[in-house]
């Protein structure tokens, strides 16, 4: 691939952005030109935000396992975890065991160890990070773009880079839906 070739495909992209934002203030009129830029505006900034969000908790998921490793460390150290599966596996045993130094020792053999029964407070309510992961049967159905829109059908799975808000009409007919960028 030579260098110019992702310039030409961004100028192409840049250009079609650039005709559909034409063809939208045609239809709206002169009198909503106003309103329709400040949706685009807010478009833009929503998918930014969407980004930043992404690489955000992408930092934390990663400082998460880096405590978690360190946590299984100490409690190597002191002879209060033993065995090796990987403590990703376990992360909810080692942050109990790290907060509550009277349980006994935890041991990740190859046996998947039960789960400590946390105290919880019934008001708490945990935050969804990463959507909901199931199991779902279908045909699967990938949406580049607004032309495979009317080939989607009511019970297929919508595999796309992330959902738009043009595609938010998709969403209640899709058994499963699959995103590479991943979900809000």
């Amino acid at each position: 691939m030579s260098n110019a070739e992702p310039t030409a495909i961004g100028l192409d992209k840049k250009a079609k952005v650039q005709g559909l934002e034409q063809r939208l203030m045609k239809a709206v009129g002169k009198s909503r030109e106003q309103e329709a830029q400040e949706v685009i505006a807010i478009g833009r900034l929503s998918w930014r935000l969407r980004d930043d969000d992404n690489i955000l908790l992408g930092r934390i998921e990663s400082q998460f396992l880096r405590a978690l490793v360190l946590g299984a460390e100490r409690l190597r150290a002191t002879g209060r975890l033993t065995g090796k599966l990987p403590v990703e596996k376990s992360a909810a045993l080692v942050a109990q065991a790290l907060r509550d130094s009277t349980l006994d020792p935890v041991s990740l053999d190859e046996n998947e160890p039960e789960p400590i029964q946390a105290q919880s407070n019934p008001h708490e309510k945990p935050r969804q990070l990463i959507g909901q992961p199931g199991l779902a049967e279908g045909p699967a159905r990938v949406v580049n773009g607004v032309k495979d829109f009317l080939k989607f059908q009511r019970g297929e799975i919508l595999v796309c880079e992330s959902i738009q808000p043009t595609m938010i009409h998709l969403v209640p007919l899709a058994s499963a839906i699959v995103e590479r960028r991943g979900a809000c």
